[in-house]
């Protein structure tokens, strides 16, 4: 996964060593379910780097934590976290579609193998006792 960069200055005077950077989910109004946190350690200015586990759109906030009570100081706008698109093999090597969620390659009829490089046949006839047979019918 990727990390969200938090730049943070100007404490607020009533800081305390627990107070900490969290990324919380957008719609957690309530800021009950930090997702993850750093704490500021009482510097005046810093950077943390919060991780999220999914896609989603977050918040960062300032968390005053004194006395056991929870102040939200400051927040972040809305950071929209998206999957970036993968790629496959060789791009499928022209002869196959890539499904960019999975990374795999889905390969044209007569082509094989994780990126299509292999060429397979997409006919086959079996010759025994000089009588050739092919699927479906008789020659």
């Amino acid at each position: 996964g990727g990390t969200i960069r938090v730049e943070f200055e100007a404490i607020p005077r009533d800081s305390s060593p627990s107070d900490y950077i969290g990324l919380f989910l957008e719609d957690d109004t309530s800021s009950a379910n930090v997702i993850a946190y750093e704490y500021t350690s009482m510097q005046p200015m810093g950077t943390v780097n919060l991780s999220p586990p999914k896609e989603g759109n977050y918040i960062a906030k300032y968390v005053c934590n004194k006395g056991g009570v929870a102040d939200i100081k400051a927040q972040s706008t809305v950071v929209a976290v998206v999957v970036p698109p993968k790629s496959c093999p060789s791009d499928c090597s022209q002869q196959g579609s890539c499904d960019t969620v999975t990374g795999k390659c889905t390969c044209n009829a007569g082509w094989d193998g994780n990126d299509c490089a292999t060429q397979v046949p997409t006919e086959w006839t079996v010759s025994v006792d000089n009588t050739i047979y092919q699927p479906d019918y008789w020659v």
